[in-house]
């Protein structure tokens, strides 16, 4: 009721949609009611169904990136926000919920700039302003060693030369339990 009543207010009437834009929204609204089971995967097929009859369905994207997201899709889901917010560049829940996608696959400033954004268009937004202070407060603390990553051994001649002592690669992270913000990486 809630979609119903934010399209009369912005004057989209059903009678103005095409036949194919009505069975988008209404795949759109079985695969929430699937999300909301637990069946993931159904309620992707029937948003890719959706997106296919209506590739401009604003919910059918952002939907189907909150499950992305929740299947630990994250490339995927974060196309899915991207998106979105190409279409409906004013909605702060998609760009809160790009950046917790960004801040798992480790951009932390790709996150900070999208909690900040969904700030600056919805200021009281308590998921973005929790967010960010949580991100801030993680950027503060002292970061640990949580390991070696990788023992790299050089393959030719010219790197085994190069590369004397530094075969051990170290990963670092910030000093928080479940948050790891590293990569791998050869260091030189």
């Amino acid at each position: 009721y809630k979609v119903a009543a934010a399209s009369i207010a912005a004057g989209v009437f059903m009678r103005d949609l095409t036949n194919a834009e009505v069975i988008a929204q209404l795949l759109s609204n079985q695969a929430v009611a699937l999300s909301g089971q637990g069946r993931l995967e159904d309620a992707l097929s029937r948003y890719d169904a959706a997106l296919e009859l209506h590739p401009q369905l604003v919910a059918a994207w952002y939907n189907r990136g909150i499950d992305l997201l929740k299947a630990g899709r994250l490339q995927e889901a974060l196309a899915s926000f991207n998106r979105s917010i190409d279409l409906y560049p004013s909605d702060a829940q998609a760009h809160n919920n790009r950046g917790l996608t960004k801040l798992k696959l480790g951009d932390t400033g790709g996150a900070r700039a999208d909690f900040e954004r969904a700030l600056t268009i919805e200021p009281s937004l308590k998921e973005a302003e929790e967010n960010l202070r949580r991100l801030l407060s993680l950027a503060a603390k002292p970061r640990r060693l949580v390991g070696v990553v990788a023992v790299c051994e050089p393959t030719n001649d010219r790197d085994r030369q190069s590369s004397r002592g530094r075969g051990i690669s170290y990963d670092w992270a910030p000093d928080v339990s479940g948050f790891r913000a590293s990569r791998l990486r050869w260091n030189p």
